[in-house]
């Protein structure tokens, strides 16, 4: 039986460059289909596939199985690469849309128009399409069964992603009479401007509220010398405050939270030789505390992360180390604690991040330590406590790596992107109980204009649509922004690319470090940049009316809880994606197309789920969620 991965190698070739069409979206393909059915094959027997019929999404069908007859196309290589996806795939599911074939070969906006070379099948005026496993194929209708074309290059252009994914996609479509599947970003610019030089390595940029006031500064690690900034609304550009704010720390890895419970953000900074605590005052200032665990990391640091540790006001650390990550609460005496038992990955490979969220959907916070070959899972069993390591498919890859996090399927589960200098980028998509898949190859236009040498990114909403966007950086080309489709399917920001509008050549050289923050307060998001020469730029998105709608849900810094905390925004039967939301640095930003009501959901440990209506205008609301 030929494997998958030599079928999708097979089908690329005939949906190579599958760019988006948008006069045939989704949304035209279901309102012009006279009947939407959800299939199940069985394995092929001569030249026809019988599938069952699953559930009817849309017109009526009487009849329980569907007969495909795959021996009349013109191409036999189509006839024979089908044959053998039905057969690989075990019982696979498939979406069968049909309808009646258009009169007008020339409307561009008709889905069931005459196929693009060659008409195999009967003479009925009856057309289909199937989707299975990522491949469309075409149909006509015969006597008594549905005779195949061929495999579909246009259609492609109309969805390359997953089946499950079109099959939420229809329903959705269905459901709602506003459905939409954007074929374009949708926002562009409004000006960039250069706000720093800097020199040395640059190990991050990120957005942090300082203050608790919902204004982020934005903070730079730099083996250097840390440098703060805020936008300046009189220039318009971000200033720096570093030295105003006496903040002397020499990061290589860095996390920022409220150590003192005095309600102000504080960084706690590794210098290369151990963890210095640098306080905030009540006027703004930072002071440099003494160098804490320098012989417990000797190995080195590659990470820190915040997190709750059951104990309000006691926030501890996730430190990322090249064997057994560690746990450490910088206001009480000890040294850090190695969590998870004996260390059991030895066998992974070089050691990367670790990321601390809640994957296993019971509202407490886990721990996906990641490795180049795979990685290990922390199971969370109560706040700052874990079971030890299991196993996990993860891989970063090779050379520089990074990973974030995002839903971008908004099913309420957090997904992970994972970026290596010297290997592809990849989606893992949550299913659940920490069961992680790789996917990058039904992702759309990303699967095949963003495939490897990223050395980090963010997850945004740079567009405020609701649909949670990507932005990756690289060590030796442009950074690119890719808006989400809907249902873990992405379009490149054409009008926003920095390379293909020439905006800024010296780009094209590689960046450092980058991130998303709406840093001037309009409710957009905008980038910030770091490239390969030290220059560090700032774009921001043109917030034009209506495009700055957004609720910002947050932890506060002044609040008990610091998280990570996984928060979801509704509006009526639509997820809009889960959040992971750390108190001053990671906020849940959930954009909104049309004025109304959204619904905020999350649940703290330990307690019970809780919710809150949010009534969106023509302005960012920021919510404060408590227990």
């Amino acid at each position: 039986m030929l494997s998958l991965t030599v079928i999708l190698v097979v089908i690329g070739s005939f949906n190579a460059l599958a760019l988006i069409n948008p006069n045939v979206t989704p949304v035209h393909l279901v309102n012009q289909s006279s009947v939407i059915l959800e299939l199940q094959f069985g394995p092929v027997k001569g030249d026809k596939a019988t599938a069952t019929v699953k559930q009817v999404l849309k017109g009526k069908h009487a009849q329980k199985t569907v007969v495909f007859v795959l021996s009349t196309s013109a191409f036999a290589e189509h006839s024979k690469t089908v044959k053998k996806l039905v057969n690989s795939q075990g019982g696979a599911t498939a979406l069968f849309f049909a309808g009646k074939r258009a009169d007008d070969e020339d409307d561009p906006g008709t889905a069931f128009g005459p196929d693009e070379e060659a008409d195999g099948g009967g003479q009925d005026n009856q057309k289909a399409f199937l989707h299975i496993a990522g491949t469309w194929v075409s149909f006509s209708m015969g006597k008594n069964d549905w005779e195949m074309s061929q495999v579909s290059q246009t259609m492609g252009t109309t969805w390359s992603g997953g089946t499950d994914m079109l099959i939420r996609a229809t329903v959705y479509i269905l459901e709602d009479p506003d459905a939409d599947v954007p074929v374009k970003e949708g926002v562009r610019w409004s000006s960039f401007n250069q706000f720093a030089k800097l020199d040395g390595p640059v190990h991050a940029a990120t957005p942090v509220d300082l203050a608790g006031d919902g204004k982020p500064a934005l903070y730079i690690a730099r083996k250097g010398g840390d440098r703060l900034f805020r936008y300046d609304a009189k220039t318009q550009k971000l200033a720096d405050v570093t030295a105003a704010a006496k903040l002397a720390a020499r990061s290589r890895a860095a996390a920022w939270g409220d150590f003192n419970a005095d309600g102000k953000m504080d960084l706690l900074s590794w210098d290369g030789e151990g963890l210095v605590l640098h306080t905030q005052s009540a006027d703004g200032t930072f002071r440099a505390g003494e160098k804490r665990l320098k012989g417990a990391l000797t190995k080195g640091c590659l990470a820190l992360t915040c997190m709750d540790c059951g104990k309000a006001g006691h926030p501890g650390v996730v430190i990322s180390t090249k064997s057994s990550p560690l746990l450490w609460t910088p206001d009480e005496p000890g040294n850090a604690k190695q969590i998870g038992g004996a260390f059991a990955g030895a066998d992974l490979g070089s050691a990367g991040t670790c990321l601390v969220a809640d994957f296993d959907g019971d509202a407490i916070p886990d721990i996906l330590q990641l490795f180049e070959k795979g990685s290990l899972v922390y199971k969370g069993k109560a706040p700052g406590r874990f079971e030890n390591a299991g196993r996990c498919g993860v891989a970063l890859g090779s050379g520089t790596t990074s990973a974030f996090l995002g839903d971008y399927d908004a099913d309420g589960l957090l997904d992970i992107f994972v970026a290596a200098s010297d290997a592809a980028t990849r989606l893992w998509n949550n299913r659940g109980k920490v069961t992680l898949v790789d996917t990058m190859d039904m992702t759309g236009e990303l699967s095949y204009k963003g495939g490897s040498g990223a050395i980090g990114g963010m997850t945004g909403d740079f567009n405020n649509d609701g649909r949670q966007d990507v932005f990756f950086y690289y060590a030796s080309t442009s950074p690119r922004l890719y808006f989400n489709r809907g249902f873990r399917n992405f379009g490149l920001t054409n009008g926003m690319d920095l390379s293909a509008n020439r905006l800024l050549p010296q780009a094209e050289n590689g960046q450092q470090a980058g991130c998303l923050a709406d840093l001037n307060g309009d409710g957009a998001q905008d980038m910030v940049l770091v490239l390969k020469n030290g220059e560090a730029w700032a774009f921001y998105v043109e917030a034009g009316e209506g495009l700055a709608r957004c609720v910002r849900a947050v932890l506060s810094s002044k609040g008990a809880r610091i998280g990570p905390l996984t928060v979801t925004g509704w509006r009526g039967k639509r997820c809009l994606g889960a959040w992971n939301v750390l108190a001053g640095t990671s906020d849940a930003f959930l954009g909104q197309e049309k004025a109304g009501p959204m619904i905020l959901k999350w649940q703290m440990p330990g307690g019970k789920p809780q919710q809150r209506k949010v009534v969106v205008k023509n302005s960012p609301v920021r919510v404060v969620l408590a227990p």
